[in-house]
Order: C-alpha cells, then structure tokens, then sequence
C-alpha cells in the first residue's frame, strides 16, 4: 500500500480522486472526505492531534433493519464497506448522518478515533441483522423476510461497490497505459 501524504484540502482531493489502495497522513487540521462511493479502499491517518475528518453522506437506504417497516427508509449515509479506514482522529459530519459498517471487526479497525456523537450514529449491519434474527423479538415469517431483505440488499450494494472498484482500476490501468480505455 503506498503512503501519501497531504497537508491542505486540495492535496486530499488529488488524492482521492488517483489513488486506489493507499494510505494517506493527514498533515493538517481539517479535512473533508467525499460520498463513500469517490474512495475505494484508502487509510487515513491523522497526525496531529485533534485532526477533524468531516464525512460527506449520500442519500441511501438505511442499515438499520425493522422488520415493522418496508425498508425502504433513505438516510444520510457514509457506508465504509470497500471504501476507508481512519485512524487517529475526531470524526464528524455537517448533518447527522447513519455511519455504517459491515462488522465490528471493521468498526475496530478505525483506532483512536472519536466520534461527533450529535452528527455521527455509528450502525453495525452483522448486529442488526442479528438482532432481527432473534426468535425471542420476531416470528419465524418476519425473520425469513427479514434475512431475504437484508441479503439482497447486501447483494446489491456489495455488487455495485465491484463495479465502481473496477471501473476505477480500468480507468486508472488505462492512464497508466497511456490509452484512452482498457477492457
């Protein structure tokens, strides 16, 4: 993984936009990341203390699951599956927004960061799901509609966030190239 480093808000942005699989240390005192969709797959790494990450969101279904409900609820959202880590600073968002991760494990490897409790509502999809599954909360037919819901969602999420990985590594193998599109 190659290391950057930026120390202004224009620096992140390159950054973001050309690199795929990096690590970048934030050299400054804030900085604002793009909709989850613009990053794939980077680390970023505070360096002073105090380093602000502001998270852009974008409309998208919720990852909470209730079964009393059509799921089909649109939140602000900041969805770090495929997308980031951070590491080592204060996250915060202009809105109150839905931070969403797959797994605990995946929320454990954001260390020593602090969350804007106001703006930011940290959701662990596996434990959602998990709390849906419980038999002890919900009948035996909303649990099987539950997981169908929650799975095909996962599919379809999963499988765009492919797409837009891959369309970012063609794009980027064809500027390498020096041809205007690889297959």
């Amino acid at each position: 993984m190659n290391t950057f480093t930026a120390t202004n808000q224009q620096e992140l942005d390159v950054l973001v936009e050309e690199q795929v699989f990096a690590q970048v240390l934030l050299d400054g005192a804030e900085f604002v990341l793009p909709t989850s969709d613009k990053i794939t797959k980077m680390v970023f790494i505070g360096v002073n203390p105090g380093t602000r990450v502001v998270l852009t969101s974008s409309k998208d279904l919720s990852q909470k699951i209730n079964i009393d409900d059509d799921g089909l609820d649109e939140v602000d959202q900041f969805n770090t599956t495929l997308a980031l880590i951070c590491q080592n600073v204060y996250v915060t968002a202009d809105i109150p927004i839905e931070l969403s991760f797959t797994s605990q494990s995946e929320l454990d490897e954001w260390t020593g960061v602090t969350f804007d409790s106001d703006n930011i509502e940290i959701v662990i999809w596996r434990d959602e799901l998990d709390d849906a599954m419980d038999p002890t909360k919900n009948g035996e037919a909303e649990i099987k509609q539950s997981l169908a819901d929650g799975l095909n969602e996962l599919c379809e999420s999963t499988s765009e966030d492919l797409a837009e990985l891959g369309k970012t590594m063609r794009d980027g193998l064809a500027e390498v190239l020096g041809v205007d599109k690889c297959r």
